[in-house]
């Protein structure tokens, strides 16, 4: 959930990292574009245990492959509708 300085964990090249999680790509983009503000991610989602976590990554992929992560976020879901109970 932080960078413990391994290298799956850095902003680098995170297709070793993606060998565990589920990918979503888009088609290669036309054009060059800048991402402002906070990137948002609708999902629906269930689990059959008590507890459970959702972690997303945003990577841009480059034509050899290479994934750099532009973000990443995590929601415990067990607070997701706030920490009261």
């Amino acid at each position: 959930w932080a960078s413990y300085a391994a290298t799956p964990d850095l902003p680098a090249d995170q297709r070793e990292e993606d060998g565990g999680s589920l990918v979503f790509e888009t088609e290669p983009l036309g054009e060059t574009f800048e991402v402002l503000g906070v990137p948002a991610l609708d999902l629906t989602v269930s689990a059959d245990r008590p507890n459970a976590m959702v972690a997303a990554r945003l990577s841009d992929v480059a034509p050899n492959g290479e994934a750099t992560r532009v973000t990443y976020g995590l929601l415990n879901l067990t607070h997701r509708d706030g920490s009261a109970a």
